[in-house]
C-alpha cells in the first residue's frame, strides 16, 4: 500500500475513530456528570472490568486472527463464507457460556477485581455485573463481523458501529441514569454493544447476502492455524489486561473515586491511540498479511516505516498539549453536574502520567499489527508479557509511596520496555528492508 493509499484508508476510519471517541467521552460525561466521581462510579468500572477485557479482547483476536485469514480467501468466489459461519458460531457458543456464567457468579467476579471496596460498593458492583455480562456474547460475534467487512476493505462501515454503539449507550445513560440510577448506565451500555451486532450483522447477512448456516468446519483452510494464533493472542492479551486488573485491585484500596479517575485518564489516551495508530494499523493489516504471505519483506517494511513516522509527527505534540493543559481537559470534559474540582485536580493528574506514554503505545500498536500481519504471535505474546510484568512490578513498587500516580507511571514504563524489546527483535529487519 503506497502513503498515499495508506493515509486515505486510515483517514476514514480515524474519522470514524474520531466520532467514536468523541461519542465515548460523551457517554463518559454523561456518567460524571450524574454520578460523579466516587463509590458509584467505581462501582461501576468494578463491573465493567470483564466484560470491557472481552470486548477489547474480541477486538484485538479478531484483528489478529481472522483479517489475515479472510484477506488470503478474499479472492476465492465465496472463499471466506465457510469460514465466516464457523467463527460466528464458535464465538456464539463461547460467549454464549462464558455471559450467563458470568452473570450467575457476578459477585465473586467483582470482588475478587476490587477486593479492597467497601460492602456497599461492592453489592452494587455484583448488580451491575450481571447486567453488563451479555456484552461478552455480543462483542466476539460483533468482531467476527467486523473482521470479515476489514478483509473486504470496508473500513468505514465497520467503523462506524462503535460510534453506534457508544450513542446508544450515552442515551440510556441520559434517559435511564435518573430514573434508574447507576443501573440504568449499565442498562445503556449493554444496550450499545447490542445495537452494535445487530448492525454490522443486517450488512453482512443481508445487504451482502452471506447465508448463514449453523456449522462449525474443524477441517476448514486456516481454521488450525486461526485457532492457534487466535490462543496465543489471546494469553497475550489476558496476560496486559492483567495491568488493567492490577490497577483495579489496588485503586480499590486507594480513596473513593480512584478507580474512576484510573478509568477515564486510561480511556481518553486509549481512544487517542486507536484514533491514530489504531486506524493505521487497521487500514495496513490486509496489505500487510498479503505482503508477508508474498515474502515480500521490503514492502512490509515501507508500511511499517511510513507508518513509524507519522506516529511520531502527531503524538509528540500532542504529549505536551496534554501536558501543559490538563486540567483545562478534564475541566471542560468532566466539570459539570457532581464532578467537583478535586475529582478535576486527581483526574488530570492521571491523564497526564497516561499520556506520557502515548508515542510509545502509538509504537506498539503498530509492532503487534506487524507480527499478527506475519502471523507471529508469539512475538505478540513476548511484548504483552513484557509490557504487563514491567508494568505490574513498578505499580507494587511505588503504589504506597506515591498513591495513583504509580499506576500510569507503571504503565509509561511497561510500554517503554516493550517497545525496546519489540524493536530489537523484531521491526529492526524492517527498517533495514
Amino acid at each position: 500500500m503506497s502513503g498515499g493509499g495508506m493515509l486515505k484508508s486510515s483517514g476514514r476510519l480515524a474519522l470514524f475513530t474520531v466520532l467514536t471517541a468523541v461519542s465515548g467521552l460523551l457517554a463518559d460525561m454523561l456518567l460524571a456528570a450524574t454520578f460523579g466521581l466516587g463509590m458509584y462510579t467505581d462501582a461501576f468500572y468494578a463491573a465493567y472490568t470483564v466484560p470491557f477485557f472481552v470486548a477489547n479482547a474480541a477486538f484485538v483476536i479478531g484483528q489478529a486472527t481472522l483479517v489475515p485469514i479472510f484477506s488470503r480467501e478474499a479472492d476465492e468466489s465465496g472463499g471466506d463464507t465457510g469460514a465466516l459461519c464457523t467463527f460466528f458460531n464458535i464465538a456464539a457458543l463461547a460467549g454464549g457460556t462464558a455471559a450467563a456464567l458470568g452473570a450467575f457468579c457476578s459477585n465473586y467476579v467483582t470482588s475478587a477485581v476490587a477486593p479492597g471496596m467497601p460492602d456497599e460498593a461492592a453489592g452494587i458492583a455484583g448488580g451491575l455485573a450481571a447486567v453488563l455480562f451479555p456484552v461478552v456474547l455480543f462483542s466476539p460475534l460483533t468482531e467476527v463481523l467486523r473482521s470479515r467487512l476489514y478483509s473486504r476493505g470496508r473500513f468505514a462501515y465497520a467503523a462506524s458501529s462503535n460510534f453506534v454503539r457508544n450513542v446508544v449507550a450515552a442515551a440510556g445513560i441520559f434517559l435511564l441514569g435518573r430514573r434508574m440510577g447507576i443501573t440504568g448506565a449499565a442498562v445503556g451500555f449493554c444496550a450499545g454493544y447490542a445495537a452494535q451486532f445487530l448492525m454490522l450483522a443486517g450488512r453482512v447477512f443481508i445487504v451482502d447476502g452471506i447465508r448463514y448456516r449453523p456449522v462449525i468446519d474443524l477441517k476448514l483452510k486456516g481454521f488450525r492455524d486461526g485457532v492457534r494464533v487466535g490462543a496465543i493472542q489471546g494469553a497475550g492479551f489476558t496476560v496486559l489486561q492483567g495491568v488493567t486488573f492490577a490497577e483495579r485491585v489496588i485503586g480499590s484500596y486507594l480513596p473513593p473515586g480512584s478507580i474512576t479517575a484510573l478509568s477515564y485518564g486510561s480511556r481518553i489516551i486509549f481512544m487517542i491511540v486507536e484514533t491514530v495508530s489504531g486506524s493505521m494499523a487497521t487500514a495496513t493489516l490486509p496489505e500487510l498479511a498479503r505482503a508477508e504471505a508474498a515474502g515480500d519483506r521490503e514492502a512490509a517494511g515501507r508500511i511499517l516505516r511510513t507508518t513509524f513516522r507519522w506516529v511520531v509527527m502527531i503524538f509528540l505534540p500532542m504529549t505536551a498539549f496534554i501536558v501543559v493543559l490538563r486540567e483545562f481537559i478534564i475541566t471542560l470534559l468532566y466539570r459539570r453536574g457532581a464532578f467537583s474540582p478535586e475529582a478535576v485536580k486527581v483526574t488530570a493528574l492521571v491523564l497526564m502520567l497516561y499520556s506520557l506514554s502515548l508515542v510509545f503505545q502509538g509504537f506498539n500498536r503498530l509492532l503487534h499489527n506487524l507480527l499478527f500481519a506475519a502471523m507471529r504471535p508469539a512475538g505478540s505474546l513476548t511484548l504483552f508479557s513484557v509490557l504487563a510484568a514491567t508494568a505490574i512490578a513498578v505499580d507494587l513498587l511505588l503504589f504506597r509511596r506515591v498513591g495513583i500516580a504509580a499506576l500510569p507511571l507503571g504503565y509509561l514504563a511497561g510500554t517503554v520496555a516493550a517497545f525496546a524489546l519489540g524493536m530489537r527483535l523484531y521491526a529492526a529487519e524492517y527498517f533495514r528492508a
